[in-house]
């Protein structure tokens, strides 16, 4: 079933770890490892006319284990500087999450109950970036990077069996 917790996503983070072979000045090829996570905004759905009552959907962290590689490309501006780019492609695997039906109105020690679950399909992904190196020495430098990160993942919602039930109870009333 699909959902508009699809369009809800946020900005998130990643953290992973990058590393590239050069075999020669300016060519290389690199790989990177990286988990990527980032929230959905929460849906608010008025329960009476002057919305004073009301209930949220809430939906758990997307997650995502990453995986790319590429060709990098190095190339000193001057003697102190060095930009770097790069291009890879990979696969990106989901983890499942928990939404959750949230309001005052609901008798549970958190207020909420769980109503689906989700996985994203597996995917392919590309990433790009840019580096901008400031040489210290030969050996250390400072460095300022930009990436922009695409994958093409679908959510599939699994809806627990009271929603099922009342679903197929509607549909029923509505034939």
């Amino acid at each position: 079933k699909e959902s508009e917790l699809d369009d809800q996503k946020e900005t998130g983070f990643e953290a992973g770890l990058e590393g590239a072979y050069f075999f020669s000045k300016n060519w290389g090829v690199g790989a990177e490892l990286g988990f990527s996570s980032f929230p959905v905004t929460p849906l608010t759905f008025p329960l009476d006319e002057g919305n004073t009552m009301n209930f949220d959907v809430v939906t758990q962290s997307l997650g995502f284990l990453n995986v790319g590689i590429g060709p990098y490309f190095a190339h000193d501006i001057t003697e102190d500087w060095k930009v770097m780019l790069k291009t890879t492609g990979g696969y990106s695997s989901g983890s499942k999450g928990k939404v959750f039906m949230k309001s005052s109105l609901i008798d549970t020690p958190t207020n909420e109950f769980q109503v689906a679950e989700y996985l994203p399909s597996n995917s392919f992904r590309w990433t790009s970036g840019a580096a901008l190196t400031y040489k210290l020495n030969p050996l250390l430098g400072i460095t300022a990077y930009t990436d922009f990160t695409q994958t093409s993942s679908k959510i599939t919602y699994k809806f627990d069996e009271i929603i099922d039930s009342l679903d197929k109870t509607n549909k029923k009333n509505i034939l």
